[in-house]
């Protein structure tokens, strides 16, 4: 019972999501008074090892900060991959249009309660807004 709840509340969160994913960034950044640029150099400046997990991914906007992070990653050794976790059929639209032809970049469909990664397979997982 109370797992169709949850997921019943899921769907609802997508639809919403999915009828504002075009507007979505410029509508979030102007609700939060662009603090998220800020918050989002301090979490970039966070990011280590090879492999970075963004759950919640939206847009993919948060990639612009860390790519920097990823080329110095990438000058140390091994190829940095940055893979982008959504649930939203819109936004996994928006990633592939964004992200199409990226050899650093990985776009999955999925929900935080259910990451199809193996265990200990991320190096740092980053979730900048999807927690509001």
């Amino acid at each position: 019972m109370a797992s169709d709840y949850r997921e019943s509340g899921l769907r609802e969160i997508l639809r919403a999501l999915d009828k504002v994913s075009e507007v979505y960034e410029r509508g979030s950044s102007a609700i939060i008074l662009g603090l998220d640029k800020i918050f989002r150099r301090l979490v970039a400046e966070r990011v280590y090892g090879r492999i970075i997990l963004d759950v919640g991914a939206g847009t993919g906007v948060m990639y612009q900060y860390v790519k920097n992070v990823m080329k110095i990653l990438s000058c140390q050794g091994g190829n940095p991959l940055y893979i982008l976790l959504e649930p939203s059929p819109s936004f996994i639209k928006i990633l592939r249009q964004r992200f199409h032809g990226s050899d650093d970049a990985e776009i999955i469909q999925g929900v935080a309660e259910h990451i199809p990664l193996r265990e200990r397979s991320v190096d740092t997982s980053i979730s900048c807004f999807m927690l509001r």
